[in-house]
């Protein structure tokens, strides 16, 4: 037998241990109160609470919120209502992109509890659609006829008209809809462009170009408060339709904010001599914060001989190349 000192050496250097192979124990901490007799029932009951009650409500909630939005937070509802609308035709106008996008269920109360009714939009909303051009209220299409579609549809066209009848509580749904129109924008396109891979595969009608177009000017439309077809100059502050005049004139018109930047200070200023100087200041800053955007693109055709040349079925690489300036 070998000495009991190389015996030790030896189960240190296979085992880890000087007696050899031992077993493996683990030992959980646990605060003493748990583990108190005192307090078996105080630890049941939360016990309990975790994992009967808190638990299976997380899971549910988790659970009905998956089935009833997508991923992107849309209600699956309207996600199918866009499908069938924007896949019915090829073509959708700014007006009718505006019916679809204000039909969606973001805007129903029972949808939304965000969304507020009041007894005060059976007066206030006829009075706003007197104004409204295209407003198509009387199409006998659901969801467009409903009225919480009628409403947003109302207050978006509103919103863009900047009309003066708006009352607070009308702003306070208009925000509500603003807020929630760049997501139903995003979601249109992703379905738009979901129609346009199935027309190849499929064989299905398709949005074209035009209906993208009229989707993002939609989105700054909302975000700037004015019509597609309204002056750029309206978007500065305190400039009103009543000052667009001076800017249209024999001498010169005055139609972009860069024409509008390249004025001299002193012609500016006549133009604009019914502003305050503080109002003044306040539309200069605005414009000299805008950004002025010079864009390269450059179309092509990867892996051709002449990738210049573009033929029927190629698949075309645009490359865009942006250069932010100062006005």
């Amino acid at each position: 037998t070998r000495p009991h000192g190389e015996v030790t050496r030896q189960n240190w250097i296979d085992h880890g241990n000087p007696d050899g192979p031992q077993a493996m124990q683990f030992g959980i901490a646990l605060p003493s109160w748990i583990v108190d007799k005192n307090n078996s029932v105080f630890v049941l009951g939360i016990y309990v609470l975790i994992f009967m009650i808190i638990l299976p409500i997380a899971v549910g909630t988790w659970w009905y919120r998956s089935i009833k939005y997508s991923a992107d937070d849309i209600l699956l509802h309207t996600t199918q209502l866009y499908f069938a609308f924007f896949a019915k035709n090829s073509l959708h106008n700014v007006s009718k992109c505006i019916m679809i996008l204000c039909s969606a269920y973001e805007f129903e109360k029972s949808q939304n509890k965000e969304i507020k009714e009041r007894e005060s939009d059976n007066i206030q909303i006829p009075l706003l659609m007197k104004e409204c051009k295209q407003l198509h209220e009387k199409t006998p299409i659901p969801p467009f006829k409903y009225p919480y579609s009628v409403k947003a549809r109302t207050l978006f066209h509103s919103h863009c008209n900047r009309s003066p009848n708006l009352n607070e509580e009308n702003h306070l749904d208009i925000v509500l809809i603003v807020k929630k129109m760049p997501a139903l924008i995003s979601e249109s396109l992703n379905i738009c462009f979901q129609l346009m891979f199935w027309k190849r595969q499929k064989h299905v009608s398709a949005p074209n170009v035009q209906t993208f177009e009229n989707l993002i000017k939609i989105n700054v439309m909302a975000i700037q408060a004015l019509w597609d077809n309204s002056s750029p100059l309206l978007q500065l502050p305190h400039f009103t339709e009543d000052l667009l005049k001076y800017f249209s004139t024999k001498r010169s018109n005055i139609k972009s904010l860069l024409q509008f930047a390249q004025l001299s200070e002193a012609d500016r200023k006549s133009r604009l001599r019914a502003l305050g100087e503080e109002e003044y200041d306040n539309m200069m800053r605005v414009l000299w914060g805008m950004p002025y955007i010079d864009m390269e693109v450059k179309s092509e055709v990867l892996d051709d001989e002449n990738t210049m040349t573009i033929s029927a079925g190629s698949i075309v690489t645009v490359t865009c190349y942006l250069d932010r300036k100062i006005f």
